[in-house]
């Protein structure tokens, strides 16, 4: 893609004004900065601001209104329905509550990738009550990061209980992930299809490890059904940790499905729950 040779580039900017820092502060060696080389990768570096900000005002995908966030939130989502990401009967439907966005606070070691580029989050409810929490990246216009909670309904089956604290009465706990994504969907064809989604080549489960909530878990099995992952008799927060090929940042991803009282969750993306 013409935006990643352009961004490949400017990191190679940003890499050569870290060496002429280094240098000028005599950590790599005692010898002087010419003038021209800075000059030089000074007026690189504004040729390609002036690029990178042309290509992104021509780039139909950007989002930079509340609206066009909507408007790609459902897009977005009914492309993760005819992807088998989520159920073929998931309402799109949504009540919007907030959209916010979010700018990248900091510039190192994402120097160039992520400063330019902010993240719309909104928080929305669709027809039938389901709450849908999500993270849009607004150059590709892509979900980095989803959160879907749905609701039991009567007729589900009622998997275990749990007596209040108070003694008033009872949690109950359900198995409605049908709801939310396929019930025959499995751990393997869940990455697979995400890497596809996100334009990654492959992926890899890897170990949860995570010693401030004492997780140090194996990955399951590629075949192990997603509904599968929580146990059926007692609530659990464990999560996967997923990388995927080629991404050349090498950011960890999650999958997270849980139930709490009266509904399950599916959350996705570069964000779980427990921290």
């Amino acid at each position: 893609m013409k935006e990643e040779a352009l961004f490949d580039a400017m990191d190679c900017v940003r890499d050569s004004w870290q060496q002429e820092a280094l240098m000028s502060v005599g950590k790599r060696d005692a010898k002087p900065v010419p003038l021209r080389r800075v000059l030089r990768t000074a007026l690189l570096a504004a040729a390609l601001v002036c690029l990178l900000i042309a290509g992104v005002s021509a780039h139909n995908s950007l989002i930079t209104t509340p609206e066009q966030a909507e408007a790609a939130a459902v897009r977005e989502l009914e492309d993760w329905k005819t992807r088998g990401l989520l159920a073929e009967d998931f309402d799109t439907t949504l009540e919007v509550f907030n959209v916010s966005e979010k700018r990248t606070a900091y510039a190192p070691p994402y120097f160039f990738r992520r400063i330019w580029y902010a993240r719309y989050t909104i928080s929305a409810q669709n027809a039938r009550g389901d709450y849908v929490n999500l993270a849009l990246d607004t150059r590709r216009g892509r979900i980095m990061w989803l959160a879907v909670e749905a609701a039991a309904e009567e007729g589900d089956a009622v998997l275990w209980r749990r007596p209040m604290l108070d003694g008033s009465g009872e949690y109950l706990f359900y198995d409605n992930f049908e709801d939310i994504f396929p019930r025959e969907l499995t751990v393997g064809d869940y990455c697979a299809r995400l890497a596809d989604y996100w334009g990654f080549s492959g992926y890899a489960l890897a170990p949860t490890v995570d010693a401030v909530y004492g997780l140090d878990d194996a990955p399951p099995e590629e075949g192990t059904l997603l509904c599968d992952l929580p146990p059926k008799d007692r609530q659990d927060n464990a999560y996967l940790t997923i990388y995927f090929d080629g991404d050349q940042e090498n950011v960890p991803m999650y999958i997270q499905v849980t139930r709490f009282p009266d509904r399950v969750c599916l959350m996705v993306g570069d964000i779980h729950m427990v921290g």
